[in-house]
């Protein structure tokens, strides 16, 4: 008897190494809690930062999680677009809270929930991308693989009441249909994704060029890229409906979050170890693959647009969370010499708790 529940037991540890699904439910898990605990540690025994404007004033424990802009997209939940000061924010995340909050009945809870489940939607893609690109052919493998994407210094996003989680969903699931010919659903995908963040017009540029790769006809790639472009038509046109300003989102980048204003010394002066060591590894991203995949090298390049369109660092930190050829290239370049993917392993870790503890204190936003 002993001897088949034995067995019984082995056989379903043996699926679950196996599935992917699985894995990606197990690493969402552990990054959720582990995350939230650490953070709701730190905030027994450090004072928080004293403005309450960067908070998310509740009576809930986890509100450590939804900070700065994080309230922002639960506001839009709950009352709408009301002026351009909330135009910044595009609106498919504060949607789904809305959705889910008929449900939970706690906009804070909803937005948590829409996050940490996109969060296992993104691994669980994230995993299937490592394997489409031939970069693992072991569960293992591309269980390590994603942690470099987890572990990324401005990792604490993803499990936050951002956008982080839901754009990598999207974004992460586009790709991968995309490497597999089916620009339907890519482009569906990519609408969303244009719907969510402003950044998605980057992965739009990434699966156009992956269809190309793929070579297939202009015509279906033209399709793609009218389906994902609408997502931000539609947020334009909604603006021009609603506010009264086809550019609202524009404006107000430009007259509330200083973006626009194109002032490249303060650019240079106002530079901090993250943003530099990002840009760096932007260019070796995008020197990895161009020999290897030209989609995935331009992807990476087109994020140095941020700073450089924008004139300010603002959310630079946190958008290459998105820039997935990152943790792409340095899997690659290490999953063969073990000590030094614990190396670096060890030092994301580092990295990660840092930004996790600052954010969790409301001291910084991206």
């Amino acid at each position: 008897m002993f001897d088949s529940f034995g067995s019984r037991i082995n056989k379903v540890i043996d699926v679950t190494k196996r599935n992917d699904l699985c894995v990606a439910l197990f690493l969402g898990l552990v990054v959720i809690i582990v995350g939230t605990w650490l953070g709701w540690y730190n905030n027994t025994i450090i004072p928080l930062y004293p403005n309450p404007h960067f908070h998310y004033l509740s009576s809930n424990p986890l509100k450590l999680l939804s900070n700065w802009d994080g309230p922002d997209y639960i506001n839009i939940a709950k009352h709408g677009y009301q002026n351009i000061l909330n135009a910044s924010f595009f609106p498919f995340y504060p949607l789904l809270i809305r959705g889910f909050y008929y449900v939970v009945r706690s906009y804070l809870m909803s937005a948590l929930f829409v996050s940490w489940a996109s969060l296992v939607g993104a691994i669980y893609f994230f995993i299937k991308l490592v394997k489409q690109l031939g970069l693992a052919t072991s569960q293992s493998g591309s269980a390590t693989a994603v942690l470099f994407w987890l572990l990324f210094p401005t990792g604490v996003f993803l499990i936050a009441t951002y956008t982080s989680s839901l754009y990598a969903l999207l974004a992460l699931s586009s790709i991968y249909f995309a490497l597999n010919r089916r620009y339907w659903l890519s482009g569906g995908l990519l609408f969303l994704a244009t719907l969510t963040h402003i950044t998605g017009v980057f992965v739009v540029v990434l699966d156009l060029l992956i269809l190309f790769e793929q070579k297939l006809p202009l015509k279906k790639i033209a399709a793609t890229a009218i389906i994902g472009f609408a997502g931000i038509g539609t947020f334009a046109m909604y603006s021009w409906l609603h506010l009264h300003d086809i550019f609202a989102f524009v404006k107000s980048q430009h007259q509330i979050h200083g973006w626009l204003h194109f002032d490249y010394t303060s650019l240079f002066t106002t530079t901090d170890y993250l943003n530099a060591l990002f840009v760096l590894m932007l260019l070796a991203s995008a020197v990895y693959f161009w020999s290897r995949r030209k989609s995935f090298a331009i992807y990476a390049l087109l994020f140095l647009l941020i700073p450089l369109v924008g004139g300010i660092w603002g959310g630079f930190n946190r958008y290459v969370l998105t820039a997935f050829p990152i943790p792409l290239m340095i899997y690659g370049l290490v999953k063969e010499k073990r000590f030094l993917m614990t190396l670096i392993l060890v030092l994301s870790v580092m990295l990660y708790t840092y930004t996790l503890l600052q954010y969790a204190g409301g001291y910084i936003g991206s």
